[in-house]
This record gives C-alpha cells, structure tokens and sequence, in this order.
C-alpha cells in the first residue's frame, strides 16, 4: 500500500473524510486567514492596524446587541467560523470532533451540517435577546465569536436523542 503524501492525505480526508471533518477544514481555513490577515496588517501598518483589525471583526465577529443584527447581520454566519485565539479555536475543534463523531452515530452528515449553522445563528440570537432582556448587559459591548453555541447544538441534539447512551468523553471518562 503506497502512502499518500500530506497533501493527498489532507484531500482524502476533505473528500472521505465526513462533514465533521469539513467544518473542521472551514474553521480551521477562517482561523488560518483572519491570524494572516491580522499579522500581516501589523507587519506593513504598525500603529495603525488598528483599521485592519477593526474590519476583520466587522466582517467576522457578531455584536451581541440589537444593532449589530440591524447594521451586520452576515456576522450571525460568519461569527460561528471565526476564532480570534487559539485555544478558544482549538478546544471548540476537538469539542466538534468529539460530539459530531456521537452525533453521526444517529444522524446524517447534512444534518449534522444544518444542525451546526443552525444551532450557531439560534446561539447568536439567544445572544442578542439576552443583552436586550437583562439590564446589567445593557451597560456593556459584548461580541458573539466562534463555534461554541454550534458544537453544543450537535452535542445537545446526541444527547436528548439518546440521554443514557454510555460514551467516552474525550475517548478517556465513560459517562451517559
């Protein structure tokens, strides 16, 4: 059996591979382009990639109040690819690995891609609607970043389809 290089592993598993493994590529893409982007803008504008910085995050971040849905509506999708920081990007990446590998146990691969987009907007709204609802975040700016609110979507659809299914968490803690 001949080996296949990094690149046509990299394929293989892109066309093979399932849509857990495409969401990962796509977030990984994202994540990869915004730190360029991000690295490159204070590479050739020093003091003022400010300017770079603040279009990434318009482009990518979600503003968690009513007039960020108004005036940036397209950071509902976008804002569920996005990370900013590597951990945050990493753990939400071996979370969607671990509850998509559960989820597809007991449902379809565009399923489990409905179930991400959707479970990310419907987080981003729930976002919205608590800064709108609870005082004390009216007095701040929060954004709404990351695939988060998506990865427990999937990992929430697993668990109330079969609640005392015994898994692996993590591959290491058997628990239902």
């Amino acid at each position: 059996m001949q080996q296949r290089t990094f690149k046509e592993e990299i394929l293989y598993q892109w066309n093979y591979g399932g849509m857990h493994i495409r969401l990962i590529g796509v977030n990984l893409a994202v994540f990869v382009f915004i730190g360029t982007i991000l690295m490159l803008g204070r590479l050739f504008f020093g003091q003022n990639a400010y300017l770079i910085t603040n279009i990434i995050e318009s482009i990518f971040m979600l503003r968690g109040d009513i007039s960020g849905l108004l005036f940036r509506p397209w950071g509902l999708f976008t804002s569920i690819f996005a990370h900013f920081d590597f951990f945050h990007f990493v753990f939400n990446m071996v979370f969607l690995c671990f509850a998509s590998q559960l989820f597809l146990r007991y449902f379809s691969s565009s399923r489990l891609l409905y179930t991400y987009v959707l479970g990310g907007v419907l987080g981003g709204l729930f976002q919205i609607v608590a800064y709108s609802i609870f005082p004390e975040l009216k007095n701040t700016l929060t954004y709404v970043v990351g695939a988060s609110g998506s990865v427990m979507a999937i990992f929430m659809a697993a668990a109330f389809f079969r609640p005392m299914e015994e898994v692996f968490f993590f591959w290491l803690l058997r628990i239902k």
